[in-house]
């Protein structure tokens, strides 16, 4: 195999894949990356995978002779990271691979093409197209909600459901919950899975360099494709919770206030609060709302203007989940959805119902 490619191009497309290679993998070809050559089209194909996601991507090169070899991923990056911007020239003999750039020569030993894992062969029941700002601004509403508890496999990730032409995604750790929905422009969908929050995160980089992003869903996987890059991943198997059932459809309580500022103050007071609950309580009274924190090292309070309808209310929650939740949205005014001190409350855009976080509360009997 030999062939030459631009630095600067073959250090990106290399960047694309390397996302999802291990650092201590079961197997040392997962290390490597799959370099493929077409001599016939110039045409370069990088792939790199951990058995659960797989990231393949295509270049365009000079390819004087095709071939296949698995190099090593991390020091294939490193290598090109620090060379000039010049032509690289690569050529490998078996899996002795040399690389030449201006006056540098590195030599890397490789492993066989065969034995790196094939791209598992999906035959797609549902195709959906999305706008890859739609789709990255899903993935922010949901994915700070993943659970990273293994003993509940089925919540490490973010649930998608497309039924009709309303598209869903859901993410829950327990203690709280943030949804997303869109309604798309057509389509007859009915589709569920449970996206790995590892592919989540890969899929949110790759949208961020393309105008749209087709998915190709099939019992067990998902492929996404994003013009010259294709993402593959296995989803995750079990039954996702009735996320439904858990958010309450009245809530006698509803403030609605300033995002910026209530998140700048519930931010400002989560510096005196316990290092480890990062509880912070909340006093709704008319029209206002008293913020208080406080740990061993003392205690803070503030106190914001809120439009207030509902009983007398103090309520305690987990500071950063609340400021998670504000941070998924970018709209000027939420609101902030209460039943009692013991019930979650819910966060949601005044003007819209695309995005909602439910939020458990915590105990305030010795604060």
């Amino acid at each position: 195999m030999e062939f030459v490619c631009s630095r600067g191009t073959l250090f990106d497309t290399l960047s694309q894949v390397t996302g999802v290679v291990k650092k201590n993998p079961p197997l040392p070809v997962l290390s490597n990356v799959l370099v493929q050559a077409d001599a016939d089209g110039n045409r370069l194909n990088l792939t790199a995978t951990d058995l659960e996601v797989g990231v393949s991507c295509r270049l365009s090169a000079e390819v004087a002779a095709g071939g296949e070899v698995t190099l090593p991923a991390r020091k294939l990056t490193d290598i090109l990271r620090e060379l000039p911007e010049a032509a690289v020239s690569v050529t490998v003999e078996g899996t002795a691979c040399a690389l030449t750039c201006e006056n540098a020569k590195f030599n890397l030993t490789g492993i066989e093409a065969a034995e790196f894992p094939p791209r598992p062969e999906v035959a797609p029941e549902t195709t959906l197209p999305l706008p890859a700002d739609t789709l990255r601004e899903m993935i922010r509403q949901t994915i700070f909600a993943v659970s990273y508890d293994e003993t509940r496999y089925f919540l490490n990730g973010i649930y998608i459901s497309a039924q009709g032409k309303e598209l869903v995604f859901v993410a829950t750790d327990g203690r709280r919950l943030a949804k997303s929905t869109r309604t798309l422009e057509e389509g007859d969908y009915d589709f569920s899975g449970i996206i790995p929050t590892k592919a989540v995160s890969e899929i949110d980089k790759l949208a961020s360099k393309v105008e749209e992003v087709t998915f190709s869903l099939a019992r067990g996987h998902l492929v996404a494709d994003f013009a010259d890059t294709v993402l593959t991943a296995t989803l995750i198997e079990g039954d996702y919770p009735d996320y439904q059932k858990l958010i309450p459809q009245e809530f006698p309580g509803s403030a609605t206030v300033n995002r910026g500022l209530f998140a700048d103050a519930t931010r400002r007071i989560a510096l005196m609060a316990d290092e480890t609950s990062h509880r912070v309580a909340y006093e709704f009274d008319g029209e206002s709302v008293r913020i208080s924190g406080k740990s061993e090292q003392g205690e803070a309070s503030e106190t914001l203007a809120v439009n207030y309808s509902g009983d007398d209310l103090r309520i305690g929650f987990n500071a950063r989940y609340i400021n998670d939740a504000l941070k998924a949205t970018d709209a000027p005014e939420v609101e902030f959805l209460l039943l009692e001190n013991l019930r979650p409350g819910l966060i949601k855009p005044v003007d819209g119902d695309d995005y909602l976080c439910l939020i458990m509360p915590m105990r305030l009997d010795d604060y």
